[in-house]
């Protein structure tokens, strides 16, 4: 505890930064993760059964986990430097 104690000192102005970069990069690892997951029920569902319902729809999402796991770098980037 006496480690946390004198870390959370050292950090006083930058406590906001010190825990919103963090979280960003989380998030944006967990978009990251999840796109191979969505590629493969992409071909599962929407290739291979030869539904284009369902390939506009995981393509869709893909398309959107992409953006939104680019937005998560860039602002855990922009927080850190700020």
């Amino acid at each position: 505890m006496d480690i946390i104690k004198k870390l959370s000192r050292s950090i006083r102005e930058y406590k906001m930064v010190s825990i919103m970069t963090p979280v960003c990069i989380v998030f944006e690892v967990i978009f990251e993760i999840l796109i191979p997951f969505m590629m493969a029920k992409m071909i599962d569902s929407g290739i291979s059964s030869g539904n284009e319902s369902a390939l506009v729809k995981y393509g869709t999402l893909l398309i959107l986990c992409v953006m939104e796991g680019y937005v998560l770098q860039n602002s855990g980037v922009f927080i850190c430097e700020y």
